[in-house]
C-alpha cells in the first residue's frame, strides 16, 4: 500500500514561497531511503514521498513535481517497468537512482522514459548537482518546444507527446517520440550516433551498441505502416541518420 507525506521545509528557509521552491516527489519501493535527499531540502526543494506505485497519478495530480526521483534500490526489468506506467500520466523530469550499473538496465531505463539514471552509492552532492541540470535541460526544452512541429505528412506535439500521420494517431513509446522529435527538429541534417546517445541516453556511444538502431528501426515501421516513405528517415551510412524533407 502506498504511503504519501510532505516532507516539511527547513526553518531557515521559511521565508521561501512554494512557488519559488522546486517541487520534487521522491518515489521509493522501500522506506529507508530518505535522509540521502536530505541535501535537497537545504536546496530549497519541496519533497513528497511515496512508498509504491499504487494511486501514483493522484500524487502527482496533486504535488505537480518539477521533478520525479524514482529509487528503485536493487534494479530489476519489473521494477523499471513501472517507469512506463510513470509516462502515461508524467512527461516533467524523470530520474532513476539503482543500485545497479548494468550496461542492460541503463538501456532499458532510458528506452521506457527515464531522462537520468545514477547508480549508488553516489555523492549527495552530485546527486544534486545532477538533478539540477536535468531541470535546467527540463525547462529550457520546455521554453524552446514548439506546441507542434510538422514535417511532411508527420505532426508532433511535444507537450503531449503525440504523433500523427495525416490526422491519424500513431503510437510511439517515449524514446520514440523523442528520437522522431529530435530528427524533425533537425530535418535535412545530419545526426550521428554519437550526437543521438548523447542527447537522448545521456552517454557516449561505444560504437558497438545497437540500441539506437533497433528503435530507428522500430520506428520506422511504425510510421511506415501509416504510409510514410521508408526513406523519411534515411540511414547515412558512416555518419548516422537524417530525417529527408524530399521525401
Amino acid at each position: 500500500m502506498s504511503t504519501c507525506n510532505a516532507v516539511s521545509s527547513n526553518n531557515k528557509l521559511s521565508y521561501l514561497s512554494d512557488q519559488q521552491k522546486k517541487s520534487l516527489l521522491l518515489l521509493k519501493d522501500h522506506s529507508d531511503c530518505s535522509e540521502i535527499y536530505n541535501s535537497f531540502e537545504v536546496e530549497h526543494f519541496q519533497i513528497t514521498e511515496q512508498v509504491g506505485v499504487d494511486n501514483l497519478a493522484t500524487t502527482i495530480k496533486s504535488c505537480s513535481p518539477d521533478l520525479v526521483i524514482y529509487d528503485i534500490g536493487n534494479a530489476s526489468a519489473e521494477k523499471l517497468s513501472n517507469l512506463t506506467h510513470i509516462r502515461s500520466f508524467y512527461q516533467g523530469a524523470l530520474m532513476v537512482i539503482a543500485s545497479s550499473s548494468s550496461e542492460q538496465n541503463h538501456v532499458l531505463a532510458f528506452n521506457l522514459g527515464t531522462d537520468e539514471y545514477l547508480v549508488k552509492p553516489i555523492s549527495h552532492n552530485i546527486m544534486l548537482c545532477r538533478a539540477k541540470a536535468l531541470l535546467k535541460r527540463c525547462e529550457q526544452n520546455y521554453i524552446a518546444a514548439p506546441d507542434k512541429l510538422s514535417v511532411g505528412d508527420i505532426a508532433l506535439f511535444p507537450q503531449s507527446q503525440k504523433c500523427e500521420v495525416r490526422n491519424t494517431e500513431v503510437q510511439l513509446t517515449f524514446f520514440e517520440f523523442k528520437l522522431l522529435m529530435l530528427l524533425a527538429e533537425n530535418a535535412g541534417k545530419v545526426m550521428s550516433r554519437e550526437f543521438i546517445y548523447s542527447s537522448l541516453l545521456r552517454r557516449d556511444y561505444n560504437g558497438i551498441e545497437r540500441t539506437v538502431d533497433v528503435r530507428m528501426s522500430q520506428l520506422r515501421d511504425k510510421l511506415s505502416n501509416q504510409g510514410v516513405k521508408n526513406g523519411a528517415i534515411e540511414t547515412v551510412w558512416g555518419q548516422g541518420y537524417m530525417f529527408s524533407v524530399a521525401a
